[in-house]
């Protein structure tokens, strides 16, 4: 599982530390494994060529930053999983349970309006090596204050 818990801060720190001129990026460099799972039990490849400190699939943009938003207004931004391994790997977005953010698979298109129906592909949870998985992340604030949320996401 991957989460981005790596040197969490509150909102509010991130924010000073981006005032400050600290990047977004430059503090969560890469994921953060959370929990090793016995591959045999999931997979029947348990042979990888990626590092046992990295995580399977890399995500873009490491970091997903909404900004200049409004309350009760929705925000979306595209998350790429991309498989870093010699053979086909699965992988599972947990569903955030918290209602104000919605993770919807999506394939890559050039409209500018990344959540519009013919965008939407029920795509599968397996990945050919060196390809990637698309998802969107939508957000809608209640209100106009700092949010924080750790998506976590489970590979074999």
């Amino acid at each position: 599982a991957i989460s981005s818990k790596q040197g969490r801060k509150p909102p509010s720190k991130l924010k000073e530390d981006q005032m400050s001129g600290k990047n977004v990026i430059d503090i969560y460099q890469k994921p953060e494994i959370v929990q090793f799972l016995n591959s045999n039990d999931h997979s029947s490849y348990s042979d990888s060529i990626v590092p046992i400190d990295e995580p399977l699939f890399q995500p873009t943009p490491v970091v997903i930053q909404f900004t200049g938003y409004d309350q009760l207004s929705t925000k979306s931004q595209v998350l790429k999983l991309r498989n870093k391994d010699k053979v086909t790997r699965k992988v599972k977005i947990i569903a955030p349970d918290s209602n104000l953010f919605q993770i919807i698979p999506c394939k890559q298109s050039k409209s500018a309006n990344p959540s519009a129906p013919q965008d939407v592909d029920n795509m599968s949870c397996k990945v050919a090596p060196g390809m990637e998985i698309c998802f969107i992340v939508k957000f809608s604030p209640e209100a106009k204050i700092d949010y924080s949320y750790d998506l976590n996401v489970l590979t074999e």
